[in-house]
């Protein structure tokens, strides 16, 4: 097993009107699917002869920062079963949480699973992006009736009615940055990124472009 994060560095951003030009996913296999944006912390867990090992972006704030060891316990109780394990989340920390706190609303302070990269030592780069969730999300039930795990989830996912899921999480949890859209077959290819770090299979689209000219 070797350290390799998701290909985009930087999601291509895109204008509000992109996202509401989107058909929603009617087809039987959606194009896109659209998950919030959280203003978290990136880490990866490795777990690989027994062993756990956490790894931050690179970056010195993220370096900076500590995944409390309560909220390491909880992903490690949950998938303690499994070896040959890596997944890829957000730290929702105290960024997020203080913000939250301001406007008199509680908050949270967790792990939000976004990709699972291995499994049983198994390379996923080349399952579709919709696959690895989906095994995410049912390899999360299975963990989680074993050890309950609440400040552990997996991220909500819409995929369809992108214009409405945009506004319920501009509403509901305004600390949010937006919403990222994923090729619900895109794969895990380092360097799939175009001269800026940036890459076409995922799309970022953030409240200020509400008012803002998006980069391309």
């Amino acid at each position: 097993m070797s350290l390799v994060w998701r290909p985009m560095h930087n999601p291509r951003r895109m204008p509000l009107d992109w996202l509401k030009a989107q058909a929603g996913g009617t087809e039987a296999a959606p194009t896109w699917l659209c998950q919030p944006k959280w203003d978290g912390w990136r880490r990866q867990a490795w777990k690989d002869g027994g062993r756990w090992r956490w790894y931050p972006k690179g970056d010195a704030e993220q370096e900076s920062r500590e995944v409390p060891r309560g909220v390491k316990d909880e992903l490690e109780g949950m998938f303690a079963g499994q070896d040959g394990i890596a997944i890829d989340m957000e730290w929702v920390g105290p960024r997020c949480h203080d913000g939250l706190r301001a406007m008199g609303r509680p908050g949270w302070d967790g792990l939000v699973l976004l990709d699972l990269v291995y499994v049983n030592g198994l390379w996923l780069g080349r399952v579709p992006c919709h696959q690895r969730l989906a095994n995410l999300r049912t390899m999360a039930a299975l963990a989680r009736g074993r050890a309950p795990a609440p400040r552990v989830e997996v991220v909500q996912t819409a995929y369809s009615g992108f214009e409405g899921f945009f506004e319920e999480c501009k509403r509901e949890n305004p600390v949010l940055e937006g919403v990222v859209m994923k090729r619900a077959d895109s794969l895990l290819l380092p360097g799939d990124l175009d001269g800026r770090g940036q890459t076409h299979f995922w799309k970022k689209v953030k409240w200020r472009n509400d008012h803002e000219p998006a980069a391309f």
